[in-house]
C-alpha cells in the first residue's frame, strides 16, 4: 500500500490545509462508496438465485461480479496511488497510526476477492450446490471487511482528504476511477453509481465529464442499470432487504442490530443513503448514523438500549428507550469514570421508501452528567452539601 520509508523523499515542501470554507468536495467518494456497499451486500442473494446446473445464469452473475471487482480494485489501487501518499506527506502525524490498520484492511479485502474470484470460476465450472455455498459464504465474508473498511475511509480519510487536498488533485482521483471503466461497461458502472446517488453530486460528477457523457449518461446509464440489475438481482429496483418490512420491524432493528448486537453491516439496509446526521455532516447514508453510534460504544463498550415504548404511523416512528452502560472508555474525551449510567431518551425517526431518511434525537443529557460526575445535580438540596 504505502511505502513509509521512502515516501515523501521526492515530494515538494506539502501546502497549507484549505481555508475555512474552502474544503474540497469529496462526496463523490461517498456515491461510489454506496454503489459498492449496495452491490456486493446483494451479490450472495445473486449467486443463491441461481439453480443448480443452470450454468447461463451462473455465467452471467459471474460476470457481474468480476465487474464490481474489477472496479473495486482500481478503486483501492487508485487510492494507493494517489490519496495515501498526498496524505502521508502533509500530515503523517495524523496518518501514521492509521496506516497499519490500512494496510491489514487492504491485504484482507485483497485475499477475500482473490478467493472470491478462484470460487467464482470453480462454480461456473459446476454449478452445483456446494460451489454455489462455498462462494455465497465468501461473499458474505467479504461485504463485512468492505463495509467496515468504507466507513472507517468516510470518517478517518475523507475529512483529511477534504482539507489537505487540492481540488485537482482530487479530481485526479475521480478520473483515474472513470478512466479505468471498461468503455462498453461505461453506461452501467454509471448506472450502479447514480442509482442511489446523491443527484447533486451525480450532476456535478456528469459535469466535469465530456459533452458526449454529459448527454447521454442520464437517460442510458439508468436504463442500462435497470436491464442488468433484472438479469442479476430479478428486480430492476433492488433495495434492501427490508424495504418489503414494515417501519416498526425496521426500527426495532435500529436498536437491536446496530446499538445492542454491534452488526454495523446491516446499517445500508436501514438508514437511506441520503440519511444525514449532525454528528458526522460530511457522511451519509448507514455510515453518518454509524459514526454517532460508535462514539458511545467506544464510551460505554457495555451498552444496551431497551425500546420502552413505540408508536408508528404510515411514514413515522416515535421510540421511547432506555439505556445503560459503564463509562470505560471516555465520553467524548472526558477521563473513564468507571461508573454505570442508566439514562433514557426519544427518536423521532421518518421512512423514504422503507428506509429511515432523518432522525430527531432527544436525550436526558443532565441526568446522564450528573451521574457521571460532570455536573452536580440541581435537584440537590442545598443542606445535603
Amino acid at each position: 500500500m504505502l511505502d513509509r520509508a521512502s515516501q515523501g523523499d521526492d515530494m515538494p515542501t506539502p501546502p497549507p490545509p484549505n481555508p475555512p470554507g474552502e474544503a474540497v468536495d469529496v462526496r463523490d467518494m461517498l456515491v461510489a462508496h454506496q454503489a459498492f456497499r449496495r452491490e456486493f451486500r446483494l451479490a450472495p442473494a445473486a449467486v443463491e438465485r441461481v439453480d443448480d446446473g443452470d450454468r447461463r445464469q451462473a455465467r452471467r452473475v459471474a460476470k457481474h461480479l468480476r465487474l464490481i471487482i474489477r472496479i473495486l480494485d482500481h478503486h483501492h489501487t487508485g487510492e494507493d496511488r494517489l490519496l495515501w501518499p498526498r496524505l502521508h506527506h502533509r500530515v503523517p502525524e495524523r496518518l501514521d497510526a492509521l496506516v497499519t490498520e490500512m494496510e491489514h484492511q487492504h491485504e484482507e479485502l485483497h485475499s477475500l476477492l482473490t478467493a472470491v474470484s478462484e470460487q467464482v470460476t470453480a462454480w461456473i465450472a459446476r454449478a452445483d450446490t456446494e460451489a454455489r455455498g462455498r462462494l455465497t459464504g465468501t461473499l458474505k465474508q467479504l461485504f463485512r471487511a468492505l463495509h467496515d473498511h468504507l466507513a472507517d475511509e468516510e470518517a478517518r480519510i475523507l475529512p483529511l482528504a477534504s482539507r489537505y487536498l487540492s481540488v485537482d488533485e482530487w479530481q485526479e482521483l475521480e478520473r483515474d476511477g472513470i478512466g479505468a471503466l471498461p468503455k462498453t461497461r461505461a453506461a452501467l458502472a454509471f448506472g450502479m453509481l447514480m442509482y442511489e446517488g446523491d443527484p447533486e453530486v451525480v450532476s456535478l460528477m456528469l459535469s466535469r465529464a465530456p459533452a458526449p457523457a454529459r448527454l447521454l449518461m442520464p437517460r442510458l446509464a439508468p436504463r442500462a442499470y435497470a436491464r442488468h440489475a433484472r438479469r442479476i438481482h430479478g428486480t430492476s429496483t433492488p433495495g434492501p432487504r427490508t424495504a418489503a418490512g414494515s417501519h416498526e420491524t425496521v426500527a426495532r432493528r435500529v436498536y437491536a442490530d446496530l446499538w445492542n448486537d454491534r452488526r454495523y453491516e446491516n446499517a445500508d439496509d436501514l438508514f437511506h443513503p441520503h440519511f444525514s446526521s449532525p454528528a458526522a455532516p460530511e457522511l451519509s447514508g448507514g455510515a453518518a448514523k454509524l459514526a454517532a453510534i460508535r462514539v458511545y460504544h467506544a464510551a460505554f463498550p457495555d451498552l444496551k438500549v431497551t425500546i420502552d415504548q413505540l408508536v408508528a404511523s404510515a411514514d413515522q416512528v416515535a421510540v421511547r428507550w432506555s439505556v445503560t452502560g459503564t463509562d470505560t472508555g471516555g465520553l467524548r474525551g472526558r477521563p473513564p469514570t468507571g461508573r454505570v449510567i442508566t439514562t433514557w431518551g426519544v427518536d423521532f425517526l421518518e421512512f423514504d421508501n422503507g428506509r429511515i431518511i432523518r432522525d430527531w434525537v432527544g436525550t436526558d443529557w443532565l441526568g446522564t452528567l450528573v451521574q457521571l460526575g460532570a455536573v452536580q445535580s440541581p435537584w440537590t438540596n442545598a443542606s445535603d452539601n
